[in-house]
């Protein structure tokens, strides 16, 4: 393959190609090149179609593999190993806000925050959860979709749990505002006394009057 990327540099199907096959081999580094390679042969490409987007399982698991490999150098304190995984991890740190300036998933917006949490970035992981939020339900027919019904649910649950953390009053608000919306917007294409709607949308109409309670009782102090 590497003979093969010296006299045909600009094809996309043989960077492509490498991108698993050092997916496969947990060669992260490589795997970060064939990515940024990719992305960059789609910009030039008038039609950029042909160039097939890198997709949520393969930066999934450059992510998660780029932090396992750090966590293994920390526990091994192995100084040169630490610098180096922190290397790497910076890199994949890059190519995601490189990604984020070329698509809108939710995934993607998944993806980030996953990451940021596990950096210790709770004020980035939780602006990617509400980009997730929001892409989510930005999608057209989603509150006809079970699927994405539980996917939107899941997030939201997530989001105004760490805005409870916050103890913000600001945070409290807003989360009582989407919970609402949602709750409507689903109801609105469901009739919920005969259709069993997921787990998820439950536990969400139980946060919400969980808040809702919370708020009562504030008031009668």
């Amino acid at each position: 393959m590497v003979q093969a990327l010296r006299y045909k540099r600009d094809s996309w199907r043989i960077w492509w190609s490498k991108l698993f096959v050092c997916l496969d081999l947990e060669k992260v580094n490589e795997s970060v090149q064939a990515c940024n390679r990719l992305l960059d042969l789609r910009s030039k490409q008038t039609d950029s179609s042909k160039i097939p987007e890198l997709d949520e399982r393969c930066v999934k698991g450059i992510v998660g593999q780029s932090l396992g490999d750090l966590e293994k150098a920390i526990e091994s304190g192995n100084k040169a190993a630490i610098d180096s995984a922190e290397r790497t991890v910076k890199r994949v740190e890059d190519l995601l806000e490189r990604l984020r300036d070329t698509m809108s998933h939710p995934w993607l917006f998944e993806t980030c925050a996953y990451f940021n949490d596990r950096r210790g970035n709770g004020i980035l992981a939780h602006e990617d959860l509400m980009k997730q939020y929001r892409s989510l339900t930005g999608l057209t027919g989603w509150e006809r979709d079970i699927d994405k019904i539980k996917k939107s649910c899941k997030v939201a649950l997530i989001i105004c749990k760490m805005n409870q953390k916050s103890g913000s009053k600001e945070r409290f608000s807003k989360s009582k505002l989407m919970l609402r919306t949602l709750i409507k917007k689903v109801e609105s294409c469901y009739d919920t006394n005969n259709l069993i709607l997921p787990e998820e949308f439950a536990n969400v109409k139980a946060l919400y009057d969980e808040l809702e309670e919370s708020v009562r009782v504030s008031q009668t102090i």
